[in-house]
């Protein structure tokens, strides 16, 4: 879809990544850009409104179906990582609030959308997943769960929509340079070398959205990981598990 005149809805956009899109985005040709996320307030600069949606309310999300009703582009960005694994766990409260965000949220977002585009005959929805969708890093081994539902439920949207002029693709980006990326756990620093900046994975969103792909790789290492996993899946699964700290390893 080419992006000049169109108007596009990114979730999830005061974090690092979600600027980054709004920046690209607009640079891309967008002519307005509603920019929400849980914590925004009513604002316009230009082009890009602002205002506050939590796609876990699912009056926010009607209230922003109705709203912008017009949108040409959805791109699902919003979500959260808990770094938090199964096993070793007091509860499962972060896999739940992940799967909330992440695979819930999401899905009422295609929900609300989805039939407007389908309606105006024209619309591309863009989820945003992880690499670790296609194969679970076990640091944040919820979110991980949480984003394969999500490309599973991808993969459905894309079939049910079939028939109709709306476009479906999800984005794997690798590890971005975000605040997201920081475990409580973890050593400060200690991904640094492997992140990817946020502007470099929005730039392929846009690409995604105007070449109308299915599906892209997005960062240095989300591209190699997935080559990696389309050659030999039980072999990057162990390099994957083997990334795992020993003390986040569960132990009676």
């Amino acid at each position: 879809m080419d992006l000049n005149d169109k108007t596009v809805l990114v979730t999830g956009a005061m974090g690092g990544h979600g600027s980054a899109l709004v920046t690209a985005l607009r640079s891309a040709g967008a002519v307005k850009i509603y920019a929400t996320d849980a914590r925004a307030s009513e604002g316009q600069d230009g082009p890009v409104v602002t205002f506050a949606l939590d796609i876990t309310d699912p009056q926010s999300v009607a209230a922003a179906a109705a709203r912008c009703a017009g949108v040409d582009v959805l791109v699902n960005n919003a979500g959260i990582s808990l770094w938090r694994g199964f096993l070793i766990e007091p509860d499962v409260d972060a896999a739940r609030r992940e799967m909330e965000v992440n695979y819930f949220g999401t899905m009422a977002m295609c929900r609300a959308f989805a039939p407007l585009m389908v309606k105006q005959s024209r619309g591309t929805i863009v989820n945003i997943l992880s690499v670790v969708a296609r194969v679970n890093y076990a640091g944040c081994g919820s979110y991980s769960a949480s984003k394969a539902a999500l490309w599973s439920m991808t993969q459905a949207i894309r079939a049910e929509l079939a028939d109709t002029p709306v476009h479906v693709t999800c984005v794997f980006p690798g590890m971005m340079d975000t605040p997201m990326l920081t475990p409580d756990w973890g050593t400060p620093g200690e991904f640094d070398s492997q992140k990817n900046p946020p502007e470099l994975v929005a730039a392929e969103v846009v690409r995604a959205i105007v070449e109308d792909l299915d599906e892209i790789y997005a960062g240095v290492d989300a591209v190699e990981d997935g080559a990696a996993l389309d050659a030999d899946y039980r072999a990057t699964e162990k390099r994957f598990g083997s990334y795992l700290p020993a003390q986040r390893r569960f132990r009676l």
